[in-house]
Order: C-alpha cells, then structure tokens, then sequence
C-alpha cells in the first residue's frame, strides 16, 4: 500500500520564485540590447537578427513567469486541499 505522497510548500516557493526571477531576468534582456548594433554593411540583418532574439526572449520570460504564477497556484490549492482534508480526517477520529 502507498504510503502517498507529501509536496513541500517551501520547496514550491522557491521553484516559483526561481521561475519569477528568470522571467524577470530574462526581460531585462532587451534594455541591454542595442538598438542599432556597430556591424557595417550587416547592420539590417543583424539589428533584424537582434529584435527577433529580443522578442523570443521576451517571449521566454512571459512563459518563465507564467510558469512561476502556475507553480503559486497549485501551491497554494494543494495546501488548501490538505488542509481541508486534514480538518475532516480529523473529525471522523472524534467521532
């Protein structure tokens, strides 16, 4: 027989901050990049090159935070959900 199964709700925030911080990192990537790069005769295709990089990063870092806000809400509704059946377990023993 299992013996089930125990999240550890620290543990979840600090995956869920982790998360945040990426995104947060990652979406200050593009007040670093330049906005027009030094490339010569390649300076369209690399400034074109450049924004695509800059928008999948953003891209990357909208997913990492919304990763991280998925991570609070499940967090938080298992430790409700324990709580809850916490509650009733321990009622039926009163019984």
């Amino acid at each position: 027989m299992s013996s089930g199964f125990r999240i550890d709700p620290m543990i979840l925030g600090e995956i869920t901050g982790a998360l945040r911080q990426a995104g947060d990192e990652l979406h200050r990537t593009r007040a670093t990049a330049p906005a027009e790069p030094d490339a010569g005769e390649a300076r369209t295709a690399v400034a074109a090159l450049l924004n695509q990089l800059v928008e999948e990063t953003d891209r990357l870092s909208d997913t990492a935070s919304a990763a991280g806000d998925a991570v609070a809400d499940s967090a938080a509704a298992y430790t409700e959900a324990d709580r809850q059946a916490r509650e009733v377990l321990l009622g039926l023993r009163g019984r």
